[in-house]
């Protein structure tokens, strides 16, 4: 990789904020504590939508739902393509 640049990551421009991250888990936690400090980014929107769904009665909870996720790095060329399920259970 003689075609490699770097640059100082303080110049490097993104989309996510530090306030987007999660906050580390402490031993004793409970899951509430978890389920809030996880980052509002990826599949935890997906993960809380249907949360609420669940807790407003809009979905029973024994729901069965497909779901893909993809994976791009354009910078190596890698996409990556995961087909699932998802079980409300």
């Amino acid at each position: 990789m003689t075609d490699l640049t770097t640059y100082p990551l303080k110049k490097q421009y993104s989309k996510v904020r530090v306030s987007d991250c999660a906050r580390p888990w402490h031993r004793g936690g409970s899951f509430r504590q978890f389920y809030r400090s996880l980052p509002d980014i990826l599949g935890v929107k997906t993960l809380r939508a249907v949360a609420k769904a669940v807790a407003d009665g809009k979905l029973k909870g024994t729901e069965v739902f497909p779901a893909r996720m993809q994976l791009t790095i354009d910078a190596i060329g890698l996409s990556i393509t995961l087909d699932g399920e998802i079980k409300l259970e």
